[in-house]
């Protein structure tokens, strides 16, 4: 099913009860964050039915609340009923009330029920879309965009979801019941409420227009303070150090700035079609209060056919004409809910389209179809082969790297040496699977590894140390358990002492249960690197990646991390991009990147570092021809 035939279903569903469809009509195309709001509520069509009906029933019952009331004191003063004989007004009174009540206890309940499903339901999407990108999406968003768009922008949507779109069913149905309830008694009441009542929609659309522009920028402004905040709070020690924090400061104030005037003048607008909205309504009511009046007075007779107004028709009247401008108060109320979904709409489109929504509901419906790929069994990998590889990014010009050929058995110790943005991390990237060859094959234990879906039973055999580890708040057995859960502590403790770690870990306060912070506060780089490498160990990774395993660390604490690495890794491939001699001269093979190609130098090549890293230009000419 293509994209466009998923839009077209999304714009052809049936649309919610009390809307109809003029078919010999053409019909305006919706816009695309309508037709995304469309596909987002589908599921919950047959819900939000129910909770209108819900509510249009409840606001129908105050025509018989309004009646057995005002016919009730009618009945007490005009007609000299007694006490006794108002039990059946008073019977019918409570019982449209306790009506009223439960039915807006009941639909207020299934669209609060329905808003947080669906939010949560779009937070689950949204996860599963973000963590399934590639680091090296050159489209992925920041932290601070991403944590705005979870929160406050997904959160836009729960008016709309819980309040506005069975509104629409109300708005067609209670107004002209309660307009011909009143008719019944007055024309010309009824032609008052005629005339004041679509005064309301249409100055709200009106103003409408200039609430989704407002409600856009405030999104905008929101998502960019978000993005900009968390990022400079990342990396506020680097400011501090470079004496930007005052810079910073003032470049928060502008973006704040922004998004206070963003929000204010959302408010204005608010505030003012509220304005208009109670003017509208106040004067549909007084018009009424005053024809009512003037009719029992004796000024005026017409407008009842011919019969004067009783107490009780016009007290009936009078208890309507509120009800009549309430779902018409609260459709223009929520019309800004529905700009402010729109807004919120266009920014979740951008990442979650028709084609996510629909590939999350078709993994929802067939569960065991997915997880029979991610839970199988890993795959060892005791062999990799580059046949002719070429690697890039997307939305670049040329390749990084170009027809890698290479051959990796079990127990190799590869090192790849290169200048910074060489290629050196984009191989790493290849065989984590984050890159996938522009031309070529990349094969493990003799199987091409192109299909997607085979990726995440590779991943399971595959063991990442990175340059900066990431160490969460807990225990710093909860942090060397992430590749094992299960493992015993007799296991982590071995895999500790694999890594040299079990010295250092022996001199915390509380040993394996000591808290550390987050990025590894309370321990030091090489400890942090030590003990990443013990959660390799503890895995059952056959190939072991590694980025910059002694970057920053002293010669010391470097042979410690490159010792570690090599008993850590008996029996398994291990992969290391680095700029330290010392880490290449203990490994089986040393290859070189240079001008996107890979070639294998010898030990004794690298006596002279800095003639390695600039060797002639021709070189790689003369191997090209």
């Amino acid at each position: 099913m293509t994209g466009q035939d998923k839009q077209d279903t999304a714009d052809n569903r049936e649309p919610l009860s009390g809307q109809s469809k003029d078919k010999g009509r053409k019909s305006r195309p919706k816009k695309p964050a309508d037709r995304w709001l469309d596909a987002v509520i589908a599921p919950y069509q047959d819900q939000l039915k129910r909770k209108a009906r819900l509510e249009t029933l409840s606001g129908v019952l105050a025509i018989g609340q309004a009646g057995f009331l005002a016919f009730g004191v009618g009945a007490l003063i005009e007609g000299g009923v007694s006490f006794a004989g108002l039990v059946p007004y008073l019977i019918g009174l409570i019982a449209m009330i306790v009506a009223r009540v439960v039915l807006s206890y009941l639909a207020g309940k299934l669209g609060h029920s329905i808003s947080a499903d669906l939010r949560f339901s779009l937070r689950q999407k949204l996860a599963g879309l973000l963590a399934g990108q590639s680091v090296l999406d050159i489209e992925r968003r920041s932290a601070g965009e991403v944590a705005a768009l979870a929160s406050d922008v997904i959160e836009n949507l729960d008016p709309y979801t819980s309040r506005y779109l069975s509104l629409r069913l109300q708005l067609s149905v209670i107004p002209i019941a309660i307009f011909i309830a009143v008719a019944l008694f007055s024309w010309a009441a009824a032609l008052v409420l005629l005339l004041c009542g679509p005064l309301i929609p249409v100055f709200m659309a009106i103003v409408g227009i200039r609430a989704k522009k407002a409600s856009d920028k405030q999104v905008a402004a929101l998502s960019t303070m978000s993005s900009r905040f968390l990022d400079r709070l990342q990396g506020m020690t680097t400011l501090r150090l470079f004496g930007a924090v005052g810079r910073t400061r003032s470049l928060f104030d502008g973006i704040a700035t922004d998004y206070r005037k963003a929000t204010m003048k959302v408010l204005r607008i608010a505030f003012l079609s509220s304005a208009a909205l109670e003017l509208f309504s106040a004067l549909g009511i007084a018009l009424i209060a005053i024809y009512v009046g003037y009719h029992y007075l004796g000024f005026t007779a017409f407008g009842s056919y011919g019969m004067p107004i009783s107490l009780a028709s016009g007290l009936f009247m009078l208890l309507l004409a509120p009800e009549f401008f309430t779902p018409l108060r609260d459709f223009a109320a929520a019309y800004h809910d529905r700009a402010s979904a729109q807004s919120s709409a266009e920014r979740l489109m951008q990442l979650l389209g028709f084609d996510n929504l629909q590939q999350s509901d078709e993994h929802n419906s067939a569960p065991h179809k997915e997880a029979a790929h991610i839970d199988g069994e890993a795959r060892p990998i005791d062999h990799i082969a580059f046949e002719g590889c070429s690697f890039g990014y997307e939305g670049g010009r040329d390749a990084v790297l170009c027809d890698i050929t290479l051959q990796i058995a079990k127990g190799n110790r590869i090192a790849i040496l290169g200048r910074s943005g060489s290629g050196k991390s984009t191989l790493l990237s290849a065989l984590c699977g984050l890159l996938s060859p522009l031309d070529g094959r990349l094969l493990f234990n003799g199987q091409a590894v192109a299909d997607p879906e085979q990726w995440p039973l590779w991943r399971q055999s595959i063991g990442w140390i990175g340059q900066r580890p990431h160490i969460f708040h807990g225990s710093l057995l909860m942090n060397a358990r992430l590749a094992q859960p299960s493992a015993s502590r007799e296991e982590v403790k071995a895999a500790l002492s694999k890594a040299h770690a079990d010295q250092f870990v022996a001199q915390l306060p509380r040993d394996l249960l000591t808290k550390l912070g987050e990025t590894g506060f309370g321990i030091s780089g090489g400890q942090v690197r030590r003990l990443a490498i013990a959660r390799a160990a503890l895995s059952s990774s056959s190939l072991i990646l590694c980025d910059e395993p002694t970057a920053d660390l002293d010669a010391d604490t470097a042979k410690l991390v490159t010792d570690s690495l090599l008993d850590m890794a008996k029996d398994r491939i291990l992969i290391i991009a680095t700029h330290d001699r010392d880490v290449a001269e203990v490994c089986d093979h040393i290859y070189f990147v240079k001008d996107g190609h890979l070639r294998e130098i010898e030990a004794s090549e690298l006596a002279d570092m800095d003639t390695l890293l600039s060797y002639d230009e021709s070189q790689s000419k003369e191997a090209g021809s």
